[in-house]
């Protein structure tokens, strides 16, 4: 695990530059939301032809995931590692990890802990300048997007209405259908579970407790 220079950045880019392709190759594992503007930063890169202090090229590979399949994948790679089945140079292990959002980073840094304890394998967040903001929003066709914005509690007006007039006598008599990803694969869905249980609780994120759960 020491030699595999764990690292999180924020996002990641991917370019695959064939003068570089006998250099170093240097592989991002990622989650997925900032992909595509880290990409173009990429392609940018390679136009430079980037070399290490030694002279020697490198290239840049990225895999992109859903943060939680991020999680699951260093961890799994890890158990491997301490049961012997993988050695620490295994082109299995990325170079740079990145997950999107402190909660993901959090059960990384816990989980890595609990296999490895006392050798903090994975670093704290440090701070930085904000690069980008990417909130989450409701999306709603435009029949419905109206009675949905008059209400102050989205989550509290969802939990006893079965149709869209049942929050608001203007809108047409249609079935609600709320979906948002999987919170144990993708940051947005994993951040979307934590504001439902912050707005029944009517508490902020970090003042949530086991009780309130």
């Amino acid at each position: 695990m020491p030699t595999l220079g764990l690292l999180f950045l924020r996002a990641c880019a991917q370019v695959n530059n064939s003068a570089n392709s006998s250099g170093v190759e240097v592989k991002f594992l990622v989650g997925s939301a900032l992909e595509k503007f880290f990409n173009q930063t990429a392609t940018q890169l390679s136009q430079q032809k980037p070399k290490l202090d030694n002279g020697k090229p490198f290239s840049l590979k990225c895999e992109s995931k859903g943060s939680g399949d991020v999680v699951t994948e260093i961890v799994s790679l890890s158990k491997k590692l301490k049961s012997g089945a993988i050695q620490p140079d295994s082109p299995e292990f990325p170079t740079l990890i990145s997950v999107d959002g402190e909660i993901y980073h959090s059960q990384l840094l816990y989980k890595i802990n609990q296999l490895y304890p006392g050798q903090n394998y994975i670093p704290q967040i440090t701070d930085a300048p904000l690069l980008a903001n990417s909130p989450m929003v409701f999306m709603a066709s435009k029949e419905v997007a109206p009675g949905l914005q008059k209400q102050s509690n989205i989550y509290q007006a969802l939990i006893n209405a079965q149709t869209h007039r049942d929050l608001d006598s203007s809108s047409p008599q249609l079935p609600i259908h709320y979906v948002h990803t999987a919170p144990t694969r993708s940051n947005s869905g994993l951040q979307t579970l934590v504001a439902q249980f912050a707005s029944f609780a009517n508490k902020r994120p970090e003042q949530l407790t086991v009780a309130d759960l």
